[in-house]
């Protein structure tokens, strides 16, 4: 489907889920643009800590513009059945890890989370889906039942793209990662599954991916425990930012705590860069390690103004019109300023020698002992029928005729009188 991407354009994204075999329980999603083998470790972490007790902060969405849409499946709940659905949902601990050959499952990351947590990395078959039947079946249930509900889905096929989706009003990839993780604790682990039939009586009515939890629980021969909040940080994707006055800089968003007050650069010490862990799925919270004390400090996003509804409502409708105001790339715009530069110096050289044989013919004007009026003008102008030359100032022309001994040089153009 299409979703409005970070930089506010409409672009494609992957889903990538974890499922456990025995119980068809999503353990745990990703939504990005190309999936990457740090947000399989992410993955990993979500799957053994359950969402009220991951150390993340607010989801950064529009939740009033979600309480608007009004999908088929939140009006049949009440706000307490979510909240006991969304505390319910299970918390199961990975032995084996089945994955197909991509370069992201390949990767040493998530070998090295695997053999941290203890995990068997077994990869499939080489084209071969059936190995992963569950997942297969899977992704045909979310794009039928959850994806064609959602703006901006293009049905899979060029017969079912729809006209113009990327036009629709599109969902930010937070609002789909935060929807779709709704979509899963509400919907997908309360809903009946075939694979879930008992085979005693295949006559009898399927269990819901929950009700099968429930019923192995007493089975189990451990208690689950989710992972620590240490454990979960350390399986983030990890970056180098340095402390700056108003805190950390990263994926253009500014994080901040009090606990980094006195680890703030200044001077030379602005050079020093301090490990970054953060969550690919949820933009609100980072985490700062400081080597001093040994601990991970949670910095919270700190422009959550713009979570406001009008503030979101305004950038959403300046993305829509960016187009129309023809926006310039860096290379455009240098050619523009040239163009303008070259014009301006054209015009003002051109002013200039206006000026200049305006200032020149004013001069000559009183020199010759004319005033401006009757400079230019007091040229005689000639018959168009005659071709005879008619005086324009009829006191100097029918003037008597000069008498030299009377005429004085101009001393400015350097003539000097006959002795």
């Amino acid at each position: 489907m299409i979703v409005r991407m970070p930089d506010g354009r409409p672009g494609k994204v992957e889903l990538t889920i974890m499922i456990d075999k025995a119980t068809r329980s999503i353990m745990a999603t990703s939504v990005k643009k190309k999936n990457t083998g740090t947000d399989v470790a992410a993955m990993l972490a979500d799957s053994m800590t359950p969402p009220p007790l991951r150390p993340t902060g607010l989801p950064a969405i529009d939740t009033w513009r979600l309480g608007r849409m009004e999908l088929p499946w939140a009006k049949n709940l009440t706000p307490e059945q979510k909240s006991q659905l969304d505390t319910t949902r299970p918390a199961i601990v990975v032995n084996r890890l089945v994955t197909d050959n991509g370069k992201d499952y390949r990767s040493h990351v998530v070998e090295a989370a695997c053999a941290q947590l203890g995990i068997v990395l077994t990869r499939s078959a080489v084209r071969t889906p059936t190995d992963k039947a569950n997942v297969e079946r899977a992704f045909h249930t979310i794009k039928t039942r959850f994806v064609m509900l959602l703006p901006g889905q293009t049905g899979g096929t060029v017969e079912a793209r729809g006209h113009h989706p990327e036009h629709e009003d599109l969902l930010d990839v937070e609002e789909l990662i935060w929807l779709f993780d709704a979509w899963v604790a509400q919907v997908w682990q309360n809903s009946p599954m075939e694979g879930l039939r008992d085979p005693r009586h295949p006559a009898a009515p399927p269990l819901s991916p929950n009700a099968m939890y429930a019923a192995m629980f007493p089975f189990v021969g451990y208690v689950p425990m989710p992972l620590s909040e240490r454990d979960y940080i350390s399986l983030m994707p990890v970056d180098e930012r340095t402390i700056q006055k108003d805190g950390v800089e990263f994926g253009r968003r500014t994080y901040d705590s009090p606990a980094l007050a006195q680890h703030r650069s200044s001077g030379l010490l602005g050079k020093k860069k301090y490990e970054l862990r953060y969550q690919p799925n949820d933009p609100s919270r980072s985490w700062v390690y400081i080597d001093q004390t040994d601990e991970y400090v949670a910095c919270d996003w700190r422009d959550r103004r713009v979570d406001t509804p009008h503030s979101r409502r305004m950038w959403d409708l300046a993305a829509q019109v960016r187009s129309t105001f023809h926006p310039l790339d860096p290379d455009e715009g240098l050619g523009e300023t040239i163009s303008l530069i070259e014009r301006a110096h054209k015009q003002w050289k051109q002013e200039a020698a206006k000026a200049e044989r305006a200032e020149l013919a004013e001069h000559l004007d009183k020199v010759q002992g004319r005033t401006a009026r009757e400079g230019r003008a007091a040229l005689r102008s000639v018959d168009d029928e005659t071709g005879a030359a008619t005086p324009t100032n009829p006191e100097i022309d029918q003037a008597d005729d000069w008498n030299l001994d009377d005429w004085e040089p101009d001393e400015a153009f350097g003539i000097e009188k006959e002795v």
